[in-house]
């Protein structure tokens, strides 16, 4: 529902004098699932569109950032994308080095891994620093 509607008002040829998106975006946001279901739409639809979307929505920094509050660290994986394609790429390598810490604290391996190779795939030569560090800190180094 809340693609449809975003990619029928955003690619409108005229101004839609009473768009509906704003009131799917109330209804959805009653849902746990609210954040999940934001970036699953956002990442479906063109990045040409975000901007509308998030015009609604809210700033995917923060929605971002409620997902780590929030603990929902896979959901939050998912807005890397996002923020990637919308801030510097040192901001993106911080966002997912800041989730990779998040991820080994909550012994979210996999996740870690996956963050790990995300960090390299964006040129951050300082990839593992984040699990070196954790490994020192916690006594599980040798």
């Amino acid at each position: 529902m809340l693609h449809e509607v975003l990619e029928e008002e955003a690619t409108a040829s005229e101004p839609i004098p009473d768009p509906l998106l704003p009131t799917i975006v109330k209804f959805i946001a009653e849902f746990p699932q609210y954040l999940q279901t934001v970036v699953h739409c956002a990442r479906k639809t063109e990045i040409a569109l975000w901007q509308y979307l998030f015009q609604s929505i809210g700033n995917p920094r923060d929605l971002f950032e409620e997902c780590l509050e929030n603990g929902k660290l896979e959901t939050a994986a998912s807005y890397l994308i996002i923020l990637q394609n919308l801030e510097k790429l040192a901001v993106a390598r911080e966002d997912a080095t800041k989730l990779l810490n998040f991820s080994l604290q909550k012994c979210k391996w996999r996740l870690a891994a996956d963050l790990s190779r995300f960090l390299k795939a964006i040129g951050d030569g300082d990839q593992s620093s984040a699990v070196k560090k954790y490994i020192v800190e916690n006594n599980f180094g040798p």
